[in-house]
């Protein structure tokens, strides 16, 4: 069965709500046998909130997706163990490039809400401030007295340079250990701790690999914790990874394909390492920030329909969720999610509110669905948008892009343009788009034409 055929009725919840959490039932008596990595059972009430972020890994690098080149794809076993540990969402969304992505789960928030639609740059003059301007997850914790450490670990990339109050610590986070914008030397890099700068002379996914395992390792197993862990890899620039950290050969050095498949198997590796450090009653989020980016892009997928897109390939993107003891092992969730889910999914997690802790009029897009990870009835999103637009601001953009899908219709919109692109996913293939059905809406009839006007009312409400 395709993907994209989805049977599920749902309710609408793409035009923003202010969040209210109900009884999570964290002491759900659900249990599964455990993985070898991670723990089942805790005397804590509140779960530890582990976010694992892979930058430009899409569904088609990660095996347990079965998607796209079977013989080029990199091995993740370790991923894949996660996967087989909890739920694995097939229609999981984000923005085609990694800056909005990391601020709509930050904020819980559409980029046209925090005016971040694509990369933040050292020297832009827009990003994500500190509140009263958004109020961030680690923010949000922070205000509700939720008793949670919270600490930020690798790449941030949504900070202006001299600005601390774009930075980690300036947004929230009590420790902060990582790197502010793209590398260009994977064994050569500054690091900043808490506001100092260090000189790191090994391999950077191992170096948040250690630094997550460090952290989690000292923390007191009776206060909870939230853990930003964004790996740097498999971005560029595509260095060779030590030798024990892959497994699939690199006969030629120049190779982009190799070596990217190389970063992505050393990325599997840390991730197996983090989860044999993760302590009992730990919930687990591993998502990519977009799809991959067309050089390392394998047939049947599109080199140019990957990151940097609206297509499928730049932002359906692997989602995996584990909290062993509630989540059902091995299950694949067709339910349409956004990654921005994860701010309203931990804040229930913790146990707050956070109604209670924002700004008058403040707009929450970002939906819990906490009761599907204790297989609770849950009611899903039925449709989800994302866009991208440049320059970073609230307007007076130069390009603009965005898209909006549902249950079975994707449209595609070119702002700057003035194009239109409507397509069914029931009718194409894992992880691509199918033939465009525009000119819109003259071609249409039945079915496409109705989708087409409700999904184009909701992208006109994106302002």
């Amino acid at each position: 069965m395709l993907k994209r055929t989805l049977i599920t009725l749902t309710l609408f919840i793409g035009g923003g709500t202010v969040w209210s959490a109900c009884d999570n039932g964290l002491n759900s008596s659900t249990s599964n046998p455990s993985t070898d990595n991670l723990s089942t059972s805790s005397s804590r009430t509140k779960p530890n909130i582990l976010i694992l972020i892979a930058d430009d890994l899409g569904t088609d690098k990660v095996g347990v997706y079965q998607e796209g080149d079977a013989v080029s794809r990199p091995q993740t076993p370790k991923i894949d163990k996660l996967a087989q540990s909890g739920l694995r969402f097939k229609n999981a969304y984000a923005y085609p490039v990694c800056s909005p992505t990391r601020t709509s789960i930050l904020t819980g928030r559409e980029a046209f809400r925090t005016g971040i639609g694509t990369a933040v740059g050292p020297r832009s003059d827009f990003a994500l401030a500190a509140y009263p301007q958004e109020v961030t997850l680690p923010k949000l914790f922070t205000l509700a007295n939720s008793g949670y450490r919270t600490a930020h670990f690798g790449k941030w990339h949504i900070n202006i340079q001299s600005r601390a109050d774009t930075e980690p610590l300036g947004v929230g986070f009590e420790h902060s250990a990582g790197y502010y914008a793209n590398l260009q030397d994977y064994y050569q890099f500054t690091k900043q701790v808490n506001g100092r700068s260090e000189a790191v002379t090994q391999y950077v996914t191992l170096d948040t690999q250690q630094d997550i395992v460090n952290y989690m390792k000292a923390a007191p197993e009776s206060q909870p914790w939230l853990v930003w862990g964004a790996f740097h890899a498999p971005h560029s620039p595509f260095h060779e990874p030590p030798k024990d950290m892959y497994q699939t050969p690199i006969t030629d050095a120049n190779n982009r394909l190799q070596l990217y498949t190389a970063a992505v198997e050393a990325l599997d590796t840390s991730v197996g390492e983090v989860l044999k450090a993760v302590p009992e009653n730990t919930v687990v989020f591993l998502l990519g920030d977009n799809g991959s980016p067309g050089p390392v892009t394998e047939r049947p997928f599109d080199s140019q329909r990957a990151k940097d897109t609206l297509y499928e390939g730049g932002i359906n993107v692997p989602f995996v969720v584990s909290w062993p003891g509630h989540t059902p092992q091995n299950k694949e969730v067709n339910d349409l999610v956004h990654v921005m889910d994860i701010f309203a999914t931990a804040a229930e997690l913790a146990g707050i509110r956070p109604a209670d802790h924002l700004p008058a009029g403040h707009v929450l897009d970002s939906h819990s669905f906490v009761p599907l990870l204790q297989q609770l009835t849950f009611t899903p999103r039925q449709s989800v948008r994302s866009e991208q637009f440049s320059p970073n601001g609230l307007s007076n953009f130069t390009a603009q892009e965005r898209t909006v899908r549902d249950l079975q219709f994707k449209l595609l919109e070119n702002v700057t343009e003035k194009t239109e692109a409507l397509y069914d996913l029931s009718k194409a293939a894992d992880g691509l788009d199918g033939e465009n059905l525009c000119p819109c809406p003259s071609s249409l009839s039945g079915a496409s034409l109705a989708a087409y006007q409700k999904l184009h009312a909701e992208l006109q409400a994106m302002q």
